[in-house]
């Protein structure tokens, strides 16, 4: 028997007990023969993670950081287009030159045309949408 066909996963047997059960660290790509501080920091790290965290708790949490970027990045493109509306468009230009000039404007078009694409990127990407 092979080592593929003992994984249930990989069979279609079902995958909601494998994120329950905890992580197994024992398939880290760092050799056994290696004792290098690095190695060993990587070992240590690999298996308190592995005691302390589910699959399924990672799972939420990267979901979360990732709702939490979506978040952040809308909220960036709000600043920065009220920046852009209210101060270079509705004030007149000694307010835009007191608050950065053009300079500011152009860093601040360059952030939004950013976000635009870290977004796009993200929801056009191949992956499943937000």
């Amino acid at each position: 028997m092979d080592p593929v066909s003992k994984d249930p996963q990989q069979n279609g047997g079902s995958s909601a007990g494998g994120l329950n059960e905890h992580l197994d660290t024992s398939y880290i790509d760092v050799s056994l023969g290696d004792t290098s501080f690095v190695a060993t920091i990587t070992r240590g790290v690999t298996s308190a993670v592995g005691k302390c965290c589910k699959p399924r708790q990672m799972l939420v949490v990267l979901r979360l950081l990732k709702a939490i970027t979506f978040c952040f990045l809308v909220l960036s493109i709000a600043a920065d287009t009220m920046y852009i509306i209210f101060v270079e468009l509705v004030a007149g230009d000694a307010v835009g030159d007191q608050l950065g000039g053009f300079r500011d404007t152009t860093i601040r078009i360059y952030g939004l045309i950013l976000a635009v694409m870290a977004i796009l990127v993200r929801k056009c990407g191949g992956g499943k949408s937000w």
